[in-house]
């Protein structure tokens, strides 16, 4: 994803100073009438000598010329639409890696259950806490090691830190959300031993431990550059 959002920065920012509609209205011919016509005519499907519309003679002659199909292509969108796609595309892979299995988890919940702030500690379609401690494990892991090596390659294919901001935004925006359904979830669903137990992050901290991640990556990225 970094390496199709980079070149298509590259190509956007190319373009921007050029005052060019790129626009175009493309021709195209449509042979779908004279290529079905032709088969009826080839299976005689209906009579040669019968003068209504049915005749398939007739009907072939009719429909003989091809159709002429006016395209309209606009390259500029289709590369502000492709950008916007290869960004939409990395933030949910970068959100899966995180929190994917959390996010599963805590959908599962308020489908069965409506939201995830209604359901009951008797409900045994809620996660145990094992279950839960699991997630959270593999989620603490990710943002050890995994989350920051992703980060640090944005670094490699986007030496912009606006652009890296702008990226990641997105990205620390989603897993505190669902950081923020976990602890609705705890709060309805969970005694307050079995939330000592899980002593899971707290939305601000998650939010937190994000923003000092990219402030990091950030501020190498300015010492690689001076």
């Amino acid at each position: 994803f970094l390496f199709l959002i980079k070149h298509l920065l590259i190509l956007r920012e190319q373009i921007a100073p050029f005052d060019i509609d790129f626009a175009v209205t493309e021709k195209t011919l449509d042979f779908t009438m004279m290529i079905n016509s032709f088969s009826q005519l080839l299976r005689g499907q209906t009579s040669v000598l019968s003068f209504n519309n049915y005749n398939t003679l007739l009907n072939f002659v009719w429909h003989a010329a091809p159709r002429i199909i006016d395209s309209y292509l606009d390259s500029k969108k289709d590369l502000e639409k492709e950008f916007k796609s290869a960004c939409e595309s990395f933030i949910a892979y970068i959100t899966r890696a995180t929190v994917g299995g959390l996010a599963e988890l805590l959908s599962r919940v308020s489908s069965s259950n409506g939201q995830t702030d209604e359901v009951s500690h008797m409900d045994t379609r809620i996660p145990t806490v094992e279950e839960l401690k699991t997630i959270l494990k593999e989620i603490e892991q990710c943002m050890e090691t995994e989350l920051p090596a992703l980060v640090r390659k944005m670094s490699i294919y986007l030496n912009n830190p606006v652009t890296q901001g702008i990226l990641f935004k997105p990205i620390r925006a989603n897993i505190v959300h669902t950081f923020w359904e976990l602890h609705r979830m705890l709060a309805s669903a969970y005694s307050p031993e079995e939330r000592g137990q899980l002593a899971a992050a707290s939305p601000d901290e998650i939010a937190h431990r994000l923003e000092l991640l990219s402030c990091q990556n950030q501020s190498s990225l300015y010492t690689l550059n001076s």
